[in-house]
């Protein structure tokens, strides 16, 4: 289900949702890593997109520091 996640979003995003790389890691099943600035559009496209999970309190973000 990741890889068609990954290939739903890279086909349709656009420059405004400031999408820079989408990938996942093979051991770690179900997440998708997104690489991007989150704005209002990339969370309505995430909401929209078919397989993309979504929690009572939304997407699940976790900010990650430029150096790691």
């Amino acid at each position: 289900m990741e890889q068609e996640i990954i290939f739903f979003l890279l086909q349709t995003t656009a420059p405004c949702h400031q999408l820079q790389s989408v990938f996942m890691h093979n051991s770690l099943y179900g997440w998708v890593y997104l690489e991007t600035t989150m704005n209002e559009d990339l969370v309505w496209h995430l909401q929209l997109s078919p397989g993309v999970v979504l929690r009572n309190m939304g997407i699940i973000q976790e900010k990650f520091d430029f150096v790691d």
